[in-house]
């Protein structure tokens, strides 16, 4: 698999293989697969790789944001400026307060409900970001 990257405004965009159908994720947390591909984050304790910008079927080629401001989808609990964000068990942004939780993004602008769109700083370089509460 060739990955192609893009930096524009101090954002990291890379390319990977979608592994399952993700047409309904955009602005959704996804991790990757064992063979290299993304599948949308399924468990609240996965390891995000980043934030997917478009809407790829299986096989086709996904953006996804590693770093930089994103969109993110919030959970039914919303998100509010300065939460700690990672991934809930339907890829949605949530925020996290427990030590240890894996949160590699931060809130800017929030959102108020499921599926509203909130803005955050995603940092998914450099390995697990998890609290230390």
């Amino acid at each position: 698999m060739t990955q192609q990257q893009s930096i524009s405004y101090g954002n990291l965009v890379l390319s990977f293989v979608a592994g399952e159908d993700l047409s309904t994720y955009q602005y959704k947390w996804v991790a990757l697969s064992a063979d290299d591909t993304i599948e949308a984050c399924d468990n609240a304790a996965d390891d995000p790789i980043g934030i997917l910008q478009d809407k790829p079927t299986s096989g086709q080629v996904g953006s996804v944001m590693v770093f930089g401001m994103s969109r993110l989808k919030s959970d039914s609990g919303g998100l509010t400026q300065g939460d700690q964000v990672g991934t809930d068990a339907n890829a949605r942004g949530t925020a996290k307060t427990l030590d240890k939780a894996i949160a590699p993004a931060r809130c800017i602008l929030g959102a108020s409900g499921e599926d509203e769109i909130a803005t955050v700083l995603v940092n998914c370089v450099g390995g697990r970001n998890q609290l230390n509460v």
